[in-house]
């Protein structure tokens, strides 16, 4: 009815595909974003419609035929209720450092730490390989043809961190990604399954021209629930983030009222602080 293309299509059935949970295979490409955020939006338009009257099954989602059993044969039912109002995932969650998939964040701090003891000689890198679990080489072990495969990319990423010292939102945009140097120090990286480290962590190793190799390994990486960001960090990305995104927000506003916000009496009065 639209008048799609065939390729349009095609494209369409892929977002599709990411709305309806988020598919992995969708990662190096903009359907990636659609799937953020879903549960929540749903969430809201579910109680949105309740709200106005409309109804559901008491079981829709323990019962014979419910969500439980559509996703599974054998649903763990008492996890529904397992630490109810005591247990939070939210306070699982952390902030990422680096603008990359999290099971690269540990590849990424084993080369900055690599990168100090290069002493500048990345010129005489011979080849690096990077150790790590079935989910790491899965997630990133591609080639890159555009910024997006650069973030699931564990070839740009140390590239990134060893040639730059750097992995933030300008180190896997496009004018970075195609960089002689950088495009050059990818094809040296190999990576290799450690079924000994957990997901999460990453053994490194850079291979020199002349001497020794060089090892570090990442078993905890920085922003992860072990190794969490310090405030000053957290506030110091919002402050990035806004300046890359060109916002008017008066942002130490916003960073006073976020530390604040379990005094406010009422939440909504948060975002009158944008400006």
């Amino acid at each position: 009815m639209l008048g799609l293309s065939a390729e349009q299509i095609s494209n369409a059935i892929g977002i599709a595909a990411s709305q309806s949970a988020g598919i992995v295979e969708n990662l190096p490409s903009a359907a990636k974003n659609v799937s953020v955020g879903n549960a929540a939006r749903n969430g809201l338009f579910a109680a949105l419609l309740a709200s106005n009257g409309y109804s559901a099954s008491p079981r829709a989602i323990e019962g014979p035929i419910g969500r439980a059993r559509a996703m599974g044969d054998k649903p763990d039912l008492e996890k529904l209720t397992d630490g109810l109002g005591k247990s939070w995932e939210i306070a699982k969650n952390t902030y990422k450092p680096y603008p990359a998939g999290i099971v690269f964040h540990a590849v990424i701090d084993a080369c900055f730490k690599l990168r100090a003891r290069l002493d500048r000689r990345v010129d005489k890198i011979a080849s690096i390989t990077v150790r790590g679990s079935a989910l790491l080489l899965a997630r990133g072990d591609r080639p890159v043809h555009n910024e997006r495969d650069a973030r699931v990319s564990i070839h740009h990423c140390v590239a990134c961190a060893l040639l730059l010292g750097a992995a933030g939102v300008n180190e896997f945009s496009e004018a970075t990604v195609f960089r002689p140097d950088i495009m050059s120090l990818r094809r040296k990286v190999e990576a290799v399954l450690d079924a000994s480290l957990p997901d999460g962590a990453a053994h490194v190793t850079i291979h020199l021209a002349s001497g020794g190799p060089l090892d570090e390994i990442a078993m905890e990486a920085k922003g992860s629930l072990a190794d969490p960001l310090a405030d000053r960090d957290i506030e110091a990305k919002l402050r990035e983030g806004a300046r890359l995104g060109g916002t008017d927000w008066e942002i130490e506003r916003v960073i006073d009222a976020v530390w604040n916000l379990d005094t406010l009496a009422d939440v909504s009065g948060l975002m009158s602080t944008h400006r």
